[in-house]
C-alpha cells in the first residue's frame, strides 16, 4: 500500500490509517441508515417446474452446454433470449456419481440444450445458479415488492434507461421505481426508475446484485433508502445538502458531510501538532482533500 510521504513538502505524517481503518471509521454512521430490505425467491432445482424462464446475459452460454447434432456452437446466439427449464436428467461420472443435467429449451427453435452441473441431487441449494441465466422470475419476485413505490437513491452513480451509457446521477433524492429487468452476468437485476426531483421524467437505472452476491455495495439495501437519509443528519443545512445530493465538495465541510458526498477515503494521514491537527483524505484518480481541525479547507488560489 502507498502511504503519504514528504516528497520535498516538509510534511512528515506521524499517523498512517489504511483503508480497511477508514471503512471500520464509518461503519457506525452506517448501521444507523434502516435498509428497506427485500425478499428474494429461495427455489433450488428439486422445486424448478417445467417452463420456468430463464433469460440469458450472454452469447458465450453456448459454451456451456453440452455438443449436440441438433445446433451449431459457432453459429447460434442465444444472448437476450429467453430459455425455459425442461427438466432434468441424471448422468454418471467415472467415479459413478449420479449427476445431474439440466435441460433447457429454447422455445424459438425448439432445440433442447443440456448443461452438465457435475452435482448430486442432494447437493443443490438455492444458491446455485447457472452461469449466465438469470431467473425471470427473480425479477418478477423483487418487482412485486418495489414497482411503484417511492425509495431515495444512495448512489450517483446512474445509466441511461434507454441505452445504458452512465450518466449524472444524484444521491439522497426521491426517485418512483417503474420496472425491474434482467441484467447482466455480474448484476442480474436492472431497476428502472423515475426521479422525483425534476420535471423532465427521464428515466434512469442503476444496476442490482442479488442476496448471494459479494458485492454488497450494489445490493438493494445499499443503494435505496424507503426513507429520507437527511433525517439522520438533522445538523446538515439544506445548502450544504444540495452539495452533498451533487456529489460536490465546499470549504469548511465536515468530515461527516464529505463522506456523505463522496463516499469513505482509501486512505488517511493525519498530523497532529501543538495547535491544529492536519488531516488528509486520498481518494481514487489522485483526488486530495485537507482538514484543518476536523473542517475541509480548500484552497482557491
Amino acid at each position: 500500500m502507498v502511504l503519504f510521504a514528504s516528497c520535498g513538502t516538509g510534511i512528515e505524517y506521524r499517523e498512517k490509517v489504511s483503508e480497511k481503518d477508514v471503512q471500520r471509521a464509518y461503519r457506525q454512521a452506517e448501521a444507523r441508515q434502516k435498509p428497506s430490505s427485500i425478499t428474494w425467491p429461495g427455489d433450488s432445482l428439486p422445486q424448478w417446474q417445467k417452463g420456468k424462464q430463464f433469460y440469458v446475459t450472454d452469447a458465450q452460454v453456448v459454451h456451456l452446454f453440452a455438443p449436440s447434432r441438433d445446433y451449431n456452437i459457432d453459429t447460434i446466439n442465444l444472448q437476450h433470449r429467453v430459455l425455459a427449464y425442461d427438466g432434468y436428467t441424471t448422468g454418471h461420472t467415472l467415479d459413478n456419481r449420479p449427476t445431474v443435467n439440466i435441460r433447457m429449451r429454447d422455445p424459438n427453435n425448439g432445440c433442447v440444450y443440456e448443461y452438465r452441473t457435475d452435482k448430486e441431487l442432494s447437493q443443490f441449494h438455492p444458491s446455485f445458479s447457472i452461469p449466465m441465466l438469470i431467473p425471470v422470475d427473480v425479477a418478477r419476485h423483487v418487482a412485486a415488492q418495489i414497482e411503484g413505490r417511492q425509495f431515495y437513491i444512495k448512489t450517483p452513480i446512474w445509466y441511461d434507461a434507454t441505452t445504458e451509457q452512465m450518466r449524472d446521477g444524484r444521491k439522497f433524492v426521491p426517485v418512483v421505481i417503474k420496472r425491474v429487468l434482467p441484467g447482466n452476468k455480474v448484476m442480474p437485476l436492472r431497476i428502472i426508475f423515475a426521479p422525483q426531483d425534476v420535471s423532465t421524467g427521464d428515466l434512469a437505472m442503476v444496476w442490482l446484485t442479488d442476496d448471494v452476491s459479494n458485492m454488497a455495495s450494489r445490493s438493494f439495501d445499499a443503494m435505496f433508502d424507503a426513507q429520507d437519509p437527511h433525517r439522520l443528519y438533522p445538523q446538515i443545512g439544506a445548502t450544504m445538502w444540495q452539495s452533498i445530493i451533487h456529489s460536490q465538495v465546499v470549504d469548511g465541510m465536515t468530515k461527516d458531510e464529505v463522506q456523505l458526498s463522496l463516499g469513505a477515503p482509501k486512505q488517511i494521514a493525519r498530523r497532529p501538532s501543538q495547535s491544529v491537527m492536519t488531516e488528509i483524505w486520498l481518494y481514487d484518480g489522485g483526488k486530495m482533500l485537507t482538514f484543518i481541525d476536523g473542517l475541509l479547507r480548500i484552497d482557491n488560489k
